[in-house]
């Protein structure tokens, strides 16, 4: 893609809350062109064998993934401000029931490992294009997934605290409209 002009992100540098703002409304026609199709009933538009989950957040790995994210809450837990330890706290007990409600419909297409390392960016003078690669996580779940993974993992902590709730509120105006027009 490089040689055609997209240039890859980095989540390590993060990116402007401008270009948040152009993935997330990307992200949300995305979600909206596929929400609560994926029934598996033979009805829905996405393919039967496309998994209820993701691989990376999925039910399969749930309980593997929630024994890791114990692990290393324990070691990390006493160094964290007070106020945070019963958010991490809650997010260890509750991470299967959290991906089993993730995974109940309705739900939509989802990338499942949404970041800025997979996602180029085409700069071409009028609005940033955004491509996104690396699709092994594929799934259906709730669109929340791919949103808070992005928003989680690819802002600088100032950028997200600047502009984490205009994000989420851009994202849902959207996926609302969105929905609307597509139903």
């Amino acid at each position: 893609l490089s040689d055609q002009g997209w240039r890859q992100g980095d989540q390590v540098d993060g990116c402007s809350a401008a270009a948040a703002a152009t993935i997330v409304a990307t992200l949300a026609e995305h979600h909206a062109r596929w929400w609560a199709k994926g029934d598996c009933s033979g009805t829905g538009k996405l393919p039967p064998w496309l998994p209820r989950s993701t691989n990376l957040s999925g039910l399969e790995a749930g309980p593997r993934v929630q024994r890791y994210l114990a692990s290393v809450w324990n070691r990390v837990r006493g160094r964290m401000p007070v106020e945070l330890r019963p958010v991490g706290d809650a997010l260890v007990d509750n991470y299967v029931g959290l991906m089993q409600v993730a995974a109940q419909p309705p739900t939509t297409l989802v990338h499942g490992d949404l970041r800025l390392d997979n996602l180029f960016v085409l700069e071409s003078g009028g609005p940033d294009r955004w491509c996104a690669i690396d699709w092994q996580f594929v799934g259906q779940q709730r669109g929340t997934i791919d949103l808070a993974y992005f928003v989680g993992l690819s802002l600088t902590p100032s950028v997200r605290e600047a502009a984490e709730d205009a994000l989420l509120l851009r994202s849902v105006s959207l996926c609302d409209t969105l929905n609307s027009t597509t139903r």
